[in-house]
């Protein structure tokens, strides 16, 4: 973002390097704003909604908000029973929740989802030329993961398993193509997955340290970036899981 605002706008962008500026510029600071407060009311229209932007986000919320028939206010409108003092909820990605990755939410927001959203995948690298047409068994991932957490998984309530899934090459075809070359690119996937989770400076327990740490300090924007660390380890962690049983079952 600060590239790309550096690029319309060279003059309104501070220099990195230099030592007078403290922190992002004015420009930054107002697209940081509109990009995480301004609410989309239709049209090619956003606006400013003062007391409304104090709303918390969840994935199942509570309460809902539409311009009203004049177009001089914002209705918000309970979609669920909310008792007395309950806090209200709204959900900040609209109709359209599988297009809001945890990593979209980190940088427009400041925060993830625990457990990950349904938009989020495994970012791998491409596979050699000799594996790119090769593919997984979907019935052996299915004996990996077990009946009871695939369930789960279609049922949206283990999202970092369902981005491992939809990230993997995996076909309900057995075809002898396939079948050659299955446990090469399983072994390929495990190899880039151990890479990116021995790239981490951290383990996932002194991220929770540090989470807590952070938390009792009422640091949110750092506790909201160890959070996301903490999902993207979790997503390459369970990806590591289904390869590294994907093998054992295809040696057996």
């Amino acid at each position: 973002q600060k590239q790309r605002l550096a690029t319309l706008f060279p003059d309104l962008v501070p220099d990195e390097d230099d030592e007078e500026e403290d922190g992002p510029g004015l420009l930054q600071w107002a697209f940081a704003c509109v990009r995480s407060r301004a609410f989309f009311i239709g049209g090619n229209y956003f606006a400013f909604v003062p007391f409304l932007d104090m709303a918390n986000h969840a994935e199942q919320p509570n309460a809902a908000y539409r311009p009203s028939e004049d177009g001089d206010f914002i209705d918000v409108l309970a979609v669920a029973d909310i008792e007395s003092e309950q806090e209200m909820f709204i959900s900040y990605t609209g109709d359209d929740p599988e297009t809001y990755t945890s990593q979209r939410l980190m940088a427009q927001y400041g925060f993830v989802v625990a457990g990950g959203t349904v938009a989020d995948r495994v970012p791998f690298e491409a596979v050699p030329e000799h594996l790119q047409s090769a593919t997984l068994r979907l019935e052996t991932i299915q004996e990996v993961v077990g009946d009871k957490a695939w369930i789960d998984m279609m049922s949206r309530k283990r999202n970092h398993l369902y981005a491992v899934l939809k990230s993997l090459p995996v076909s309900d075809t057995s075809t002898a193509e396939h079948i050659d070359g299955e446990v090469d690119l399983a072994r390929e996937l495990l190899l880039q997955t151990e890479n990116a989770l021995a790239a981490f400076p951290t383990t996932l327990e002194e991220d929770g340290e540090l989470l807590k740490f952070s938390q009792s300090k009422q640091n949110f924007p750092l506790s909201g970036a160890i959070e996301f660390r903490m999902q993207q380890k979790i997503v390459w962690m369970t990806c590591k899981s289904v390869l590294s049983g994907y093998l054992e079952i295809s040696a057996k």
